[in-house]
């Protein structure tokens, strides 16, 4: 009966020491995986420019033309043969009309078709200035960080991993006393998804 006892006492040892491994080995999965989701996190998302932006000044005429360039102080935008660079606290807004140019299937609605039925809205807030990017101003390529911004982790996760959208700037604002901005973009699916 002794012998038993010794046997079972051995083989609880062995079994808890053998579960406690494999506990080790489930935190570290779960680290990895939560590892994997901040460098998602940081990701910034593609974002399309259309062709003509309207820039609407608080004081003055507004201005029309490609957007060319924006940083945290300024902006520049290109028609009829001149560039004007324009303060960021002199912008109320830019609002954007006019093609796109994407390389891949869009599905986009025909001008005069009911937008609500193919695009959605969504709106991106307290955006530093320093996390949106014009990469091309030819095809109004960009990019923005949302992880500094006002919108929520999980939904930058969601915007993330909706790679059948396409996210094509509506509008833009600015609040040049705290550097950030908001951006209205429209979300359209790309065809064959």
């Amino acid at each position: 009966m002794k012998v038993f006892f010794k046997v079972l006492v051995v083989a609880l040892f062995a079994a808890i020491i053998g579960l406690a491994g494999c506990d080790r080995q489930r935190l570290s999965d779960r680290n990895k995986s939560a590892e994997a989701i901040n460098v998602q996190k940081d990701a910034p998302i593609p974002v399309l420019l259309p062709t003509v932006a309207e820039v609407v000044l608080k004081k003055g005429e507004p201005k029309s033309g490609r957007l060319t360039a924006i940083d945290g102080k300024q902006l520049k935008i290109e028609g009829s043969g001149r560039t004007a660079t324009v303060a960021i606290a002199d912008v109320e807004k830019v609002t954007f009309k006019g093609d796109i140019q994407y390389s891949s299937n869009v599905k986009m609605p025909i001008r005069g078709e009911d937008k609500s039925s193919t695009s959605d809205r969504e709106t991106w807030s307290e955006i530093p200035l320093s996390d949106f990017t014009l990469q091309d101003p030819k095809t109004g390529a960009a990019k923005v960080k949302l992880t500094a911004s006002g919108v929520v982790t999980d939904k930058i996760l969601g915007i993330q991993t909706a790679t059948h959208l396409v996210f094509v700037v509506d509008k833009m604002s600015f609040n040049s006393t705290s550097g950030k901005m908001t951006i209205e973009v429209l979300k359209f699916e790309r065809q064959g998804n």
